[in-house]
């Protein structure tokens, strides 16, 4: 993906990667006797994006910070460069912490040797590293780092422990990549090289979140919750207008792409561009066809029938590094790379909204401290994991915010920026930390999110929910407990039925808005080809663990999105750990 690459070195014959040079990139490079810095940023908002290098300082930022002019005023700065300069006078070392938007940099300050590289708080541009005696290397990419260390004949192994964590959540926990020596700079942490000593800091944690707490007033906290978001809004949307770029907005039958959309137009953001991707006539095209037309926005949609997507297997592992199962984002890719981005904004979606305005935590009757594995999608193999939950993270949303929602959905953020930046309101920092003040009895279940709706949005409210087939306004006349949190009536039959096990699951009727077990029963050809991959990438499998071996087949007799799990894993170790 487009970034950055850095090397901090003691020999002289390094090599480095070649340089990207493509259309779409700013492209450029800084050479020393002991490090080397190489940019290849998408052209896009380049004004916020900085490549500096002079006596004093080198400065490299990559990303959109929706905050900038507020800071520009903050500080009387004349310009970008000297704003940051003189925030870095005035906060020091974590002078990033006061940005907003999504980021990455680099910063050297030549009289005091000192190096800081970091991300935004949420990592949403991911950095990694690999490091030795004398060496340290950072990248943006993960496969632009493997092939570094090939090209310069630095060994790296395959993390077996990496491999059963895709093969169980999808995605890595923590600071792991698929290679045993390469890591993964943590979310609101940055990395300082002082004459030659690397040590890491923490700049930002979300604050810990709570059960319950006396004492709330809702319609205060619903306007203070709207006024954080038209901020959000604002901030984001208000940079497209300094580029003149349309805005262009992702859609879909969820709430969080809904608000987006809705409240953007309400502020007078109505020059949008929405776009869909789905299974055909599922809720996600028919109701963002719908909310796309009264808004009287530009739309286009990409049907994903038949799982034609699923082909890509080794394009989209090339782009993650293997650390994200291919099936998430090349759905996404699907639609992206047909788009000509030439004259529009980054994409806007609604990214965690739901858990961020409502909670990963749904039955409010558990202990909130008590942190087990959760946020898996197949169970088989997560005894083979060794994973320190306790550990690492004070309570279990903040364990699944951080594992299922920062690491592992935002790690499918790397395919649009391939194409595009992007950006969610529900990420601007400020917001998120009031959302993450409120107890979380008050947000569980959407109760708060579908009361700002209809008490700040009602027409919104008055379209279909993907979630729950009905409206946001419909209200059930009779709702039972169910695992600690009300439910309708009428969806008591379908549970009892999957209790039962005579419903058919969801995934494999047309229901869905990627339905792969559907595609796999429905379209032979999609099941050849996804079959016959899997078998002439396994014998490489029996050279590296007979115990993997036998668990990749095991796994590739479930479901469809578990075949894809073992697709995954199998493409990445050919891609980037064969001979």
């Amino acid at each position: 993906m487009p970034g950055f690459f850095f090397v901090l070195h003691d020999d002289k014959n390094i090599n480095l990667t070649p340089l990207k040079l493509e259309c779409n990139l700013l492209s450029g490079e800084i050479k020393d006797e002991k490090y080397a810095i190489q940019r290849f940023v998408l052209n896009q908002y380049s004004d916020d994006k900085l490549f500096i290098d002079n006596d004093d300082f080198t400065i490299l930022l990559d990303g959109v910070i929706s905050n900038q002019a507020e800071l520009r005023k903050q500080y009387r700065s004349k310009d970008w460069l000297n704003c940051i300069l003189d925030l870095y006078k005035t906060k020091g070392d974590s002078f990033f912490n006061d940005f907003r938007g999504t980021f990455s940099g680099l910063f050297l300050d030549k009289g005091l040797n000192k190096f800081i590289i970091f991300n935004d708080h949420l990592a949403t541009k991911p950095l990694y590293y690999f490091k030795m005696a004398g060496f340290i290397c950072i990248s943006s990419e993960l496969a632009f780092l493997y092939d570094f260390l090939k090209i310069n004949n630095i060994p790296y192994d395959l993390d077996l422990n990496a491999v059963y964590m895709l093969l169980s959540y999808g995605f890595m926990l923590d600071d792991v990549t698929l290679s045993a020596q390469v890591k993964k700079l943590l979310p609101g942490n940055y990395l300082l090289i002082r004459n030659q000593k690397v040590s890491f800091h923490v700049y930002y944690s979300l604050p810990k979140s709570f059960m319950e707490k006396d004492e709330i007033n809702e319609n205060e906290v619903i306007n203070e919750l709207d006024d954080r978001f038209r901020n959000a809004i604002s901030r984001q949307f208000e940079k497209d207008k300094i580029y003149d770029y349309k805005h262009l907005v992702s859609l879909s039958g969820g709430l969080d792409s809904r608000m987006t959309c809705w409240v953007a137009d309400e502020m007078g953001y109505g020059n949008q561009l929405n776009i869909t991707f789905s299974q055909s006539d599922y809720l996600d095209e028919t109701v963002a066809k719908q909310i796309a037309a009264d808004l009287k926005h530009e739309w286009i949609f990409k049907s994903l029938d038949n799982g034609l997507y699923l082909h890509d297997i080794d394009a989209i592992t090339k782009i993650t590094g293997g650390n994200l199962i291919y099936s998430g984002p090349a759905h996404s890719n699907s639609i992206l790379k047909y788009i000509n981005f030439n004259r529009l904004s980054l994409l806007h979606t609604g990214q965690l909204g739901d858990v961020i305005v409502s909670s990963y935590i749904s039955d409010t009757r558990e202990n909130l401290n008590e942190i087990k594995a959760a946020g898996f999608y197949s169970s088989k193999f997560l005894n083979k994991i060794e994973f320190n939950y306790v550990e690492n993270y004070t309570n279990q949303e903040l364990f699944l915010m951080y594992e299922r929602g920062i690491n592992g959905i935002n790690s499918g953020l790397s395919i649009i920026q391939q194409y595009t930046e992007t950006l969610s309101p529900f990420y601007d920092i400020d917001f998120m930390e009031y959302c993450f003040s409120l107890p979380i009895k008050l947000r569980a279940n959407h109760y708060l999110y579908k009361k700002w709706i209809l008490q700040k949005y009602l027409k919104a409210g008055k379209y279909v929910w993907e979630k729950t087939k009905k409206p946001v306004s419909y209200q059930s006349k009779v709702n039972i407990m169910y695992k600690g949190q009300k439910i309708p009536i009428e969806r008591l039959y379908g549970l009892l039925k999957l209790k039962l096990g005579f419903s058919v699951p969801v995934l494999s009727t047309r229901n869905h808005m990627n339905p792969f077990d559907y595609w796999y029963n429905e379209n032979e050809e999609l099941k050849s080809y996804l079959d016959s991959y899997f078998h002439n990438h396994m014998p490489e499998i029996l050279s590296i663990s007979d115990d993997l071996y036998k668990d990749l087949r095991e796994l590739y007799k479930g479901t469809t999105f578990e075949k894809t799990q073992v697709l995954s894993v199998l493409s990445a170790i050919n891609l980037f750990f064969g001979k």
